[in-house]
């Protein structure tokens, strides 16, 4: 479920019991996939990134913020878990996982 941050959680019920919240907008976003960086860049979003797979941004600005331990580093993998202890330690709203 996608609620407003200022929304009270309705009751989740029937089908949507125990359906996940997702605050809106998300504030703090994790991603393993470069085409999702860009994404969030052309939407003026990119500010929001939190984690990212690792070194291999797709542009100078991403890879300096890794760089710099700005964004954390969380794999690559596509048949793999991401690293859940750089994840959790992002505190990331969202996981834009490809």
């Amino acid at each position: 479920m996608l609620i407003p941050r200022e929304a009270e959680v309705p009751a989740l019920t029937g089908p949507l019991a125990g359906a996940t919240v997702v605050r809106t907008p998300v504030e703090r976003v994790a991603t393993n996939f470069a085409p999702f960086e860009t994404a969030l860049t052309a939407i003026g979003v990119a500010d929001r990134l939190v984690a990212v797979g690792g070194t291999k941004s797709y542009d100078d600005a991403g890879h300096a913020r890794v760089g710099s331990g700005e964004l954390a580093q969380i794999g690559y993998g596509r048949h793999i878990p991401p690293i859940l202890d750089a994840l959790a330690a992002a505190e990331a709203d969202v996981l834009l996982m490809a």
